[in-house]
């Protein structure tokens, strides 16, 4: 995923990085990253991405459910790329936003910009999807090292420990993607 974080350093933050993906595909959702060129709009889907590259992220849910999406980048913490501060004015308190069973895209010209800051370095990231039939089981704003922005990959991994036990997409499930950067 892009670390990347909402407001103008995370917008900033997430276009530096480019990306690479391959689509996740299960019978919960299929994610997908796609290259983003202001000359031709969407791109052909690709696995790898350059630093400032911007990209577009999408899924498609087969269930309506509440969803966020993060960015696990090569170096630095967990950021939520969505919901976020330009998509949500109530961002420091969302836990995640309710999305119907269709296909869903962010990074494009009509939401909000996405692309990997080169801070957070080269190399291998991953974006992870989280959906519940639930809010109250998507991550605690208690997780939150900033709330509705990030948290530690600790915190992560203790969180997505609940995931691995669950089979059942309707009750809760994780769709995940790895990405690489380079120069």
């Amino acid at each position: 995923m892009f670390a990347a974080r909402f407001c103008s350093r995370t917008i900033l933050a997430l276009l530096v990085l480019g990306v690479s993906a391959k689509t996740a595909t299960s019978a919960c959702a299929d994610l997908w990253i796609n290259s983003f060129s202001s000359q031709r709009g969407l791109e052909v889907r690709q696995t790898k991405f350059r630093p400032d590259e911007k990209f577009v992220v999408c899924f498609r849910l087969s269930e309506e459910a509440f969803v966020s999406l993060w960015d696990a980048p090569p170096r630095g913490d967990m950021s939520r790329l969505f919901p976020n501060a330009l998509s949500h004015r109530n961002n420091s308190t969302l836990r995640a936003v309710k999305l119907s069973a269709k296909e869903h895209c962010f990074g494009t010209r009509e939401n909000f910009p996405l692309y990997f800051p080169e801070s957070q370095g080269t190399g291998t990231g991953k974006l992870t999807l989280i959906g519940t039939a639930s809010v109250n089981d998507q991550p605690t704003l208690d997780d939150y090292k900033i709330p509705g922005e990030s948290m530690t990959r600790s915190a992560m991994d203790q969180f997505e420990r609940t995931f691995r036990m669950r089979l059942d997409c309707k009750a809760k499930f994780e769709e995940q993607i790895e990405y690489s950067i380079s120069r």
